[in-house]
């Protein structure tokens, strides 16, 4: 028997669809940045020879032989001043006393070393950056170091806040960072941080800023991931 041919309307009835949500996937745009905060060394000035000649000069003090491979050692290893010198004289670990003498010399040493300290290729931004952003240091040099380094620099009228070793633990905790975003007023999402070391990284990641790491030791080609999306304001 021949089965029935399905009829005309049946031809027209449209098909049942399964319906289903429609998932649009597109980037959410970036925040807009409001406030930049900055490490400095290594990232507004290049102060490593300073650091090194400062190291050299008080192993010599201090009795000890340190050569320019176990002093460069202790600078990248280092993320402050205690914590270079006690790179350099892990004897002075349980001594907390005569590790904070020592970094005190460090430290004073260091500044003596200023025409050493050179400004990089971020630095020469600073003028026509502040203008657009809200602008903050978060340094692990204690204030007195960081505030004679930016005025002799003439770079401390740029910024609105200094967070230094008086306001919070030395990086990579985050507090530094988090003080500097909250002086100038800014939000944690549009805010940036600068730094160059491994603590840097830490320290704004934990913050919850965007991060970008460069390298001012190395001149301009350092501070491209920096100079790449700011640069336009040099």
């Amino acid at each position: 028997m021949q089965a029935a041919q399905p009829s005309l309307a049946e031809h027209r009835r449209p098909a049942l669809l399964l319906r289903r949500p429609i998932i649009i996937c597109s980037r959410l745009p970036m925040p807009k940045t409001e406030a930049i905060i900055f490490d400095m060394d290594g990232v507004l000035v290049d102060s490593r020879r300073a650091a090194a000649a400062a190291l050299a000069s008080v192993a010599r003090q201090e009795g000890a032989r340190a050569d320019s491979a176990a002093i460069g050692a202790a600078l990248d290893g280092g993320n402050s001043a205690a914590s270079i010198v006690s790179c350099l004289f892990p004897h002075l670990n349980g001594n907390p006393s005569e590790l904070g003498r020592v970094a005190r010399a460090y430290t004073q040493a260091s500044i003596g070393n200023m025409g050493m300290i050179g400004k990089t290729a971020i630095a020469d931004c600073l003028p026509a950056l502040s203008k657009k952003f809200g602008m903050a240091i978060a340094t692990n040099r204690t204030e007195d170091a960081a505030l004679e380094i930016l005025d002799r620099l003439g770079m401390r009228a740029f910024f609105r806040a200094v967070m230094t070793l008086a306001d919070a633990p030395a990086k990579p905790d985050p507090k530094m960072v988090v003080l500097a975003v909250m002086a100038i007023g800014a939000s944690i999402a549009s805010s940036v941080f600068v730094g160059d070391k491994p603590s840097d990284y830490e320290a704004g990641r934990a913050a919850g800023v965007r991060t970008i790491m460069v390298d001012g030791t190395k001149g301009e080609s350092g501070c491209m991931p920096f100079l790449e999306e700011f640069g336009e304001n040099r």
